[in-house]
């Protein structure tokens, strides 16, 4: 076991110590760590940010972008087609995974509402 001194580690410092142990980059320990803290598998400190709170910033950010790279979807809207041909007979392909939400009203948003944006679609 690594011999660690502080009551809290961030999973940057986590990644640091395990990526070695597992033979794996930090990056992808990182990305476990985070995969796993966002699907509510390991908890963290009590504290900012919750997942709601990320999930709320993260839609608040993508509206302001174009074109976004998260599509968040409500019940009222229709998701864009993931493979759209060309007049050229190319194929565009929508690669961005869609998240869905259950209104654009951010203020009805609640841990329960958000479960199915917590796992995403795509």
């Amino acid at each position: 076991m690594f011999p660690i001194y502080e009551s809290t580690l961030s999973f940057a410092e986590i990644s640091d110590y395990w990526a070695a142990e597992l033979n794996i980059s930090w990056e992808k320990v990182e990305a476990l760590l985070e995969s796993a803290w966002w699907l509510g598998e390991i908890l963290g400190v009590p504290g900012p940010p919750t997942r709601l709170a990320l999930l709320k910033s993260l839609f608040k950010r993508m509206r302001d972008q174009d074109p976004p790279r998260l599509l968040f979807i409500t019940p009222d809207s229709k998701p864009p087609a993931k493979i759209v041909e060309q007049p050229d007979k190319s194929l565009l392909i929508n690669l961005r995974p869609d998240v869905p939400v259950p209104s654009d009203d951010l203020g009805t948003w609640s841990v329960e509402t958000c479960g199915s944006g917590f796992r995403g679609n795509g």
